[in-house]
C-alpha cells in the first residue's frame, strides 16, 4: 500500500499563522483608530478653547449703589432682592440660582425671561420658603458658545452674609 503525503499544517503552524494574523489585524486597527482620536481630540480642545473665551467675556456684578450692594433678605416676605449687572462683553442666555437656607437648598434653574444684554442691569426678587434662614446666593451665568448652553462656574458669584432690608 502506497501512503500518500498530505500537505496539511501542524497544529503548531496553525496557531503561528492565527496569532501572527491576529497581531496584523490589531496593528492595522490601532492605526486607524489613532487617527481618529488625533482628529477628534483637535475638535474637542478647540470647542474647550472656545468654551473659556466665552466664559472669559463673563463680567456679572452685584449691582452697586454708592458703594453699598443692592441685594438683601426681606425677611417679612420672605424672599432676597438683588440687583445685577451684566458687563459690556457678553449677553448672559441665563443665569443658575442656588439658595442656601439652612434646613434646604432650593434652585432655580431658569430665571431670565429673556436674554440679559451687554452692560445691561437687572433685578432679581427670589422666593425662599421652605429653607429656612438664607445663609448663601449662588449665582452661575450661562452664556451660548456654538449653539450650546454654558454653565460658567468660574464667573458665578457668590453672596454669604446678606442684610436684611
Amino acid at each position: 500500500m502506497v501512503k500518500k503525503k498530505s500537505l496539511s499544517v501542524s497544529p503548531l503552524g496553525a496557531t503561528i499563522i492565527l496569532v501572527l494574523l491576529s497581531i496584523i489585524v490589531g496593528a492595522f486597527a490601532i492605526s486607524i483608530g489613532e487617527s481618529f482620536i488625533e482628529e477628534n481630540a483637535e475638535f474637542t480642545r478647540s470647542g474647550a478653547e472656545e468654551v473659556r473665551a466665552g466664559c472669559s467675556a463673563v463680567s456679572l456684578e452685584v449691582t452697586k449703589v454708592s458703594g453699598i450692594t443692592v441685594a438683601c433678605i426681606k425677611k417679612n416676605k420672605n424672599i432676597v432682592d438683588i440687583s445685577l449687572d451684566n458687563g459690556p462683553d457678553i449677553d448672559l442666555s441665563d443665569l443658575h440660582i442656588k439658595l442656601l437656607g439652612s434646613q434646604s437648598v432650593k434652585n432655580f434653574q431658569t430665571s431670565l425671561k429673556e436674554p440679559l444684554k451687554k452692560a445691561d442691569g437687572i433685578r432679581l426678587i427670589l422666593p425662599y420658603d421652605g429653607i429656612g434662614e438664607v445663609q448663601q446666593v449662588k449665582i452661575t451665568p450661562k452664556v451660548i458658545v456654538s449653539n450650546f448652553l454654558v454653565f460658567c462656574k468660574d464667573k458665578a458669584l457668590i453672596l454669604d452674609n446678606l442684610q436684611y432690608c
